[in-house]
């Protein structure tokens, strides 16, 4: 069966997103990979390059065509890709939402080609996801990107997860809200969408081995990111005090050249503002990270787009 990955970008390379790496991970093991493109940088440049592989779809959808608030856009964007990819294969195959900083880790292809063999009687995978600034992990999650291309499903919000529009039984509905829903009411403002992820993760089976998501790499990029973000979130405090943070932060880093203790700094303040500190952040070392992104974890560089990329590229091109 056809595994066709999605993927939006805009500016990803003037973000530090590790798109190229992301796309390297997934045609790893996935058959296909659509990607819809607005970017006003090199971004479009790499790509149109990438494409010389038939396995890389690319389309252009301009983000401004779409009138929604906040990061709903991003979600608008990745509809309209699924809705071309839905029209090209006529509902066949499976699909997997990628987002442009997310890397698979290499123990994890064979477990994701043999998912389907595996539970055949599953048409929907929530799969474990941690974030990382570079070589600190901040957050765990899960989320439902994997499902039969012929189910009822679309992207909400900023594309965090895919949303299920099958209907299960009231019984099933029941269980799981008593297991996991009321003991995490509190700790969430949004407990409609947060008992949307238990109910899933309670409904379907996952992967072994999480993808790597990283929300900081390097320096200048991560500030750029961070300015944009201010444009795409307005009116949500907590963007702006993220801001600040990074900027505080990119600022020590121009005295101090000391890349670890920029990722450490910047994921001990998004712990506090996510009240995580308790828990995270949590060192990982280079070698638990997939082998794509080791080049750039020890890269003394500011910025993702001074980075050689030419033989990834290559690679891809070849795959």
């Amino acid at each position: 069966m056809t595994i066709v990955g999605i993927m939006v970008t805009k500016n990803a390379i003037s973000q530090g997103y590790p798109f190229i790496e992301s796309i390297y991970s997934f045609l790893s093991w996935g058959d296909e990979l659509y990607v819809a493109d607005d970017s006003l940088d090199g971004t479009e440049k790499i790509l149109n390059t990438l494409s010389k592989n038939s396995k890389i779809k690319l389309y252009k959808i301009s983000w401004g065509s779409f009138n929604s608030q906040r990061g709903e856009v991003i979600g608008k964007v990745y509809n309209s890709l699924l809705n071309k990819v839905r029209i090209e294969k006529g509902k066949k195959g499976w699909v997997f939402e990628v987002q442009a900083n997310e890397v698979f880790h290499e123990d994890s292809y064979e477990w994701l080609i043999k998912l389907q063999e595996m539970y055949k009687d599953k048409v929907e995978f929530v799969i474990p996801y941690i974030s990382l600034h570079g070589l600190y992990m901040v957050e765990f999650q899960w989320r439902l990107r994997f499902a039969d291309m012929a189910r009822n499903i679309a992207i909400f919000g900023d594309a965090a997860s895919l949303n299920s529009k099958e209907r299960y039984s009231f019984k099933k509905y029941l269980k799981i809200m008593v297991r996991e829903f009321w003991k995490n009411y509190v700790k969430t403002t949004d407990p409609y969408q947060r008992f949307f992820w238990y109910a899933t993760e309670g409904l379907m089976p996952v992967m072994l081995t999480p993808v790597y998501r990283y929300r900081v790499l390097l320096p200048l990029d991560t500030l750029k990111k961070h300015e944009g973000h201010l444009e795409l979130y307005k009116g949500q405090q907590s963007y702006v005090k993220m801001y600040n943070d990074v900027l505080k932060e990119y600022q020590q880093y121009k005295e101090t050249l000391d890349m670890n203790k920029f990722w450490k700094s910047t994921s001990e303040d998004f712990c506090r503002m996510r009240n995580y500190a308790s828990i995270y952040p949590l060192y990982l070392p280079l070698e638990n990270h997939p082998k794509v992104m080791r080049k750039i974890l020890v890269s003394k560089m500011e910025k993702y787009e001074s980075i050689d990329h030419e033989e990834l590229i290559n690679k891809i091109i070849n795959l």
